[in-house]
């Protein structure tokens, strides 16, 4: 019955669109920082233009807002909503991440070959070997961002009043 109320209930859309833009900017610029501490951003970026690095963005943040939105209606953040707990919000977050990296790479995938207009042996190895990484390792930072989520919804919820509005 809990269950119902959660996923019947749609979040705030300024909130889905505040955090997904938060996870795809945190996660894109921890990103580009590793790469460029290992020196390798330069080769990695002169073989990407600037039409494919915005749809790669774009794309991102799109899937991204989609599953924060799906997260968000099963585990809300909200902590009086009854269906908000921790363990909740943690396996919803996890799947989420799990979903996002899983579409990402296939998008990617999708537009080399697009890109290239050739199939590579390569790209058939990134597809068998690289959805159940995406997936795996797309739930641990999800999983991540749902405690960060939530610990900063409670503490902002610790100091702002609550307005009655969504």
């Amino acid at each position: 019955m809990a269950e119902d109320t959660a996923a019947s209930t749609p979040p705030a859309p300024l909130l889905v669109f505040g955090l997904a833009t938060f996870h795809v900017t945190l996660l894109t610029t921890t990103g580009l920082f590793a790469l460029h501490s290992s020196a390798s951003v330069g080769r990695l970026l002169a073989g990407l233009d600037t039409l494919t690095g915005f749809v790669l963005f774009f794309a991102l943040w799109a899937i991204t807002w989609w599953t924060t939105r799906w997260v968000l209606t099963r585990a809300p953040l909200d902590p009086e909503n009854p269906d908000n707990r921790f363990s909740r919000v943690l396996m919803w977050s996890y799947l989420g991440g799990a979903v996002t990296g899983t579409v990402f790479l296939v998008v990617a995938i999708v537009l080399v070959f697009l890109v290239s207009l050739g199939l590579e042996i390569a790209t058939l190895v990134v597809v068998v070997v690289g959805i159940p990484v995406a997936a795996i390792v797309g739930g641990l930072v999800g999983a991540a961002f749902g405690l960060i989520d939530s610990l900063i919804y409670r503490l902002a919820s610790a100091f702002v009043p609550r307005t009655g509005r969504p």
